[in-house]
């Protein structure tokens, strides 16, 4: 039943948004980019590119870790975020040789951002391997005890996903990606009301995150708001295609 609400809701949403692309692609076009490099060196070229990477100007935030990395051949930071910005244009093979680059220049965040590749890929392994590297340099603990859990899940060790999720719970979330988690263990227990809270307050901080809001419309549908699960998912269907688009 609750697949057939899913299908219902995802055909209703694309029927709309097929509508509505050209007001979106206008949307999409007047968007303007309006940040300064602050100085020209690689620390300046790499902050820039993070900032563009924010603002979904994933082909400019490239160009700017590119002149980082000429600048500095050893600045893992800009490795692993250009890392994220060629994922978000689908080129996996370069995001994962950069991520590895960033960890062997001792950048631990990238052990994260590796697994989470690695999860995309199909790799449990890979990605458990690389949460315990996390875990090990208490690097982003909230959430890497919560995606080792989830990956544990998925080759069905289910005493292990609890053992993660329920240390998970000792740490305080700190981001609104953390939060967001949070809601998602809310709702691996069944407590989707609570979850919802979670999710909403992940939102507040961070508007733009499709998997969240993804998520918070899955836990609607349990409650029995199908009519909120549809904002939700045509929200998150919309920016998919906006953050696409740039």
């Amino acid at each position: 039943m609750r697949d057939l609400v899913l299908t219902a809701l995802f055909c209703f949403g694309a029927g709309l948004l097929c509508g509505w692309a050209p007001v979106f692609q206008d949307i999409v076009a007047a968007r303007i980019a309006v940040t300064q490099l602050k100085d020209e060196t690689y620390v300046g070229y790499c902050e820039r590119g993070i900032e563009r990477l924010d603002r979904g100007e994933y082909k400019s935030a490239i160009e700017d870790f590119n002149k980082s990395i000429q600048l500095n051949p050893k600045h893992g930071r800009a490795f692993n975020n250009r890392a994220n910005a060629e994922l978000k244009i689908h080129d996996e093979k370069a995001a994962f040789e950069d991520f590895t680059r960033a960890i062997e220049l001792k950048y631990t965040k990238a052990f994260h951002n590796r697994a989470a590749l690695r999860s995309k890929m199909g790799d449990a392994k890979g990605a458990i391997e690389d949460l315990t590297e996390c875990i090990s340099h208490k690097t982003i603990l909230f959430n890497s005890y919560v995606c080792r859990g989830w990956e544990k899940k998925k080759l069905g060790d289910g005493e292990g996903a609890r053992s993660d999720f329920i240390k998970a719970l000792t740490f305080q979330p700190g981001d609104a990606v953390e939060i967001g988690n949070l809601g998602f263990l809310r709702a691996e227990v069944g407590d989707f009301r609570a979850a919802i809270e979670e999710y909403d307050k992940s939102i507040k901080l961070e508007a733009n995150n499709t998997w969240t809001l993804g998520k918070r419309a899955e836990a609607k549908i349990e409650i029995g708001d199908p009519f909120g699960a549809i904002v939700d998912y045509l929200r998150a269907r919309w920016l998919s295609l906006w953050q696409e688009s740039v």
